[in-house]
């Protein structure tokens, strides 16, 4: 099909969507144009700009835009067209008085299940389940009696693992809530939970110093895994479920073998406690980041240390892989993103929030776009390549892309 549109030379891929489409097109379509030589006009881009004249043909394919979830302090929930920011659907999760929180960027943590349909809410000791398409209630998951600290779906996303400040972990069926084992033989609080690729083992990692595997269908503790000296903050899977990835306050990050539970490499160099690790997409990168402002870039293989960056103005709150792994994106202290270069270490891209904390960031799926969100309650999204502000949402203490 070819549509005729009589554009001005200043229009934007937005403005050329609308003609091509009509006003009422579906708020959550992704309209990308290519020209012949296969370049793509860019999202702020004007025709002018993109050398676009009098009779020239260009070739759309639509697609379904990404979206993000955002939640205000107030309990509001909102799904968002990535690209455009439009408002796709709106609903409260009833946040209760005493647990709101106006801009802070911590007074609401959510997790969203692997397909991106369904949300867990961990407010308080009492988190609860959504359905983020309809906006649904599924139900509270009522058992911890102090503040849940780490939650994460199994790949299927219909069971999730909530780890608490009461020292213990429960397993939780998503449609029903129903509880179907607790984990309850760590000392202190469980900060990280999280499942093996294939859903058969669950990781917990706690402030005594200890990792243990569990076994999803008996509930049985499998392994631990002992030897850091200080707190643990994370702990992951590796994307084949061979390894398990711990960093802690000692300093170290450690790999383990998930079978044996026997320590393989321990990684040093970082000047202060880890407070998270994780792996590439294809597992052979690993990322820290510490209170000493840094984050690393190791080689999983050998635990050599590839790449080091270094942001001098505060504390480094994120920092993450982009999909390829070629690039990492940090959030910090300093009012600022970064986007860094993994093979040399220079800062390609500085994204600047101008009056408060960064305090997240990341990477849309496809690595185009970045969304922050800083201390004031300010989500931004941006063009990951011109480092531009494409728009901003408010009152936002959460938010992240959807899978």
């Amino acid at each position: 099909t070819v549509v005729d549109v009589d554009a001005e030379s200043c229009w934007t891929k937005a403005e050329v969507t609308e003609a091509a489409l009509g006003r009422g097109a579906a708020a959550d379509l992704r309209a990308r144009f290519f020209f012949a030589d296969g370049s793509e006009l860019g999202l702020r881009q004007s025709l002018e700009e993109a050398g676009v004249g009098d009779g020239a043909q260009l070739s759309m394919v639509l697609g379904r835009a990404p979206t993000i979830l955002t939640i205000s302090a107030s309990g509001n929930a909102n799904v968002l067209n990535a690209d455009t920011g439009a408002v796709l659907r709106e609903f409260s999760i009833g946040m209760p008085e005493r647990e709101r929180e106006p801009h802070r960027a911590t007074a609401v943590e959510a997790t969203l299940s692997p397909d991106g349909n369904s949300m867990l809410i961990t407010a308080a000791a009492t988190p609860g389940l959504w359905t983020v398409e309809t906006g649904e209630r599924l139900g509270a998951l009522t058992f911890h009696t102090r503040r849940v600290i780490s939650a994460a779906f199994n790949p299927s996303g219909t069971m999730v693992l909530t780890g608490s400040a009461d020292h213990r972990a429960a397993l939780w069926y998503v449609p029903s809530c129903e509880r179907l084992h607790v984990f309850a033989s760590h000392l202190q609080a469980v900060t990280s939970v999280a499942f093996s690729p294939d859903g058969t083992f669950a990781l917990t990692a706690s402030t005594d110093a200890t990792a243990q595997l569990w076994r999803i269908d008996s509930g049985e503790c499998a392994l631990r895994f002992t030897g850091h000296e200080g707190y643990i903050f994370s702990g992951r899977f590796s994307p084949d479920g061979k390894i398990v990835l711990t960093a802690a306050a000692d300093f170290s990050a450690r790999l383990w073998n998930a079978d044996t539970g026997r320590c393989l490499r321990i990684l040093l160099g970082h000047g202060s406690f880890l407070h998270s690790a994780a792996f590439s997409e294809d597992g052979k990168l690993i990322l820290t980041v510490a209170g000493d402002r840094e984050a690393r870039v190791w080689r999983t293989e050998t635990g050599e240390c590839l790449q080091t960056v270094y942001t001098p103005g505060g504390f480094l709150h994120s920092a993450v892989f982009r999909h390829d792994a070629e690039v990492v994106l940090t959030a910090s202290a300093d009012f600022t993103a970064r986007i860094w270069c993994v093979k040399t270490g220079q800062c390609l891209r500085f994204l600047d929030g101008r009056t408060h904390i960064m305090s997240f960031a990341s990477f849309s799926p496809d690595g185009g776009l970045v969304l922050t969100v800083s201390g004031d309650g300010n989500a931004r999204v941006w063009d990951a390549d011109k480092a531009q502000c494409l728009y901003v949402h408010r009152d936002v203490c959460f938010g992240a892309f959807r899978p």
